[in-house]
């Protein structure tokens, strides 16, 4: 979800907005670090080889500014409500745009030669994860009615290998957070396993606890 700032007539600004399936989303990688700036950085299905961070995706550029296409569930006052987001929560959003299919869908485009596609790995989640994975999803919900099939979601990303390349190993267990979670996993041959999900919110607040402050 995005809401507009107050000072923005979004009766205004909005009008005929929900019309449209799509969205196109222009906003900050609000976290970046400057000091990362890089002519160049390694694309992750490369195997760490380098390529002109204009011809990635990667948020480590001169201008840490992104686009998203997003599917718009609906418009509530000054509140977008859209699925499909790839960004953290407070994100600066510059910019908002409709997708307009006939216009921004390119028949025949190409991609590089030097992309190497890469077959998904296979995602295992442990058994005892199943009722873990139906808490999150109820939990989600609460700030996000619209959010449905954890699992499928958590599937979707993991199957891309999110690991960054410089730090891969086969015994080792990797760290992702995922809302307010911590997913945890580590590398089985060609397979991702899911091994735990930890609630950060929950596990602060119990240290908070033990600690008497």
């Amino acid at each position: 979800m995005a809401e507009l700032a107050p000072t923005i007539d979004f009766d205004s600004i909005l009008d005929g907005l929900d019309g449209f399936s799509h969205i196109w989303l222009l906003w900050a990688f609000h976290e970046h670090e400057a000091s990362r700036n890089k002519n160049k950085v390694s694309v992750p299905k490369l195997n760490g080889q380098k390529r002109g961070c204009f011809a990635t995706r990667s948020p480590i550029r001169p201008n840490p500014i992104a686009l998203s296409c997003v599917e718009l569930l609906r418009v509530e006052g000054r509140s977008l409500h859209f699925r499909g987001v790839d960004f953290l929560d407070h994100s600066p959003l510059f910019d908002i745009k409709p997708y307009i299919p006939e216009y921004d869908k390119i028949m025949n485009a190409k991609s590089a030669s030097w992309r190497q596609e890469q077959n998904p790995m296979q995602v295992i989640f442990e058994d005892m994860l199943q009722t873990k994975l139906l808490s999150m999803e109820k939990e989600i919900q609460k700030d996000y009615p619209d959010f449905q099939d954890i699992r499928t979601c958590l599937t979707e990303i993991l199957q891309e290998d999110p690991r960054p390349y410089l730090y891969q190993s086969r015994d080792k267990v990797y760290h992702m957070q995922f809302y307010q979670y911590d997913v945890q996993f580590f590398i089985d041959n060609n397979r991702l396993v899911v091994k735990g999900i930890v609630d950060l919110k929950k596990s602060a607040a119990s240290s908070v606890a033990h600690s008497g402050i």
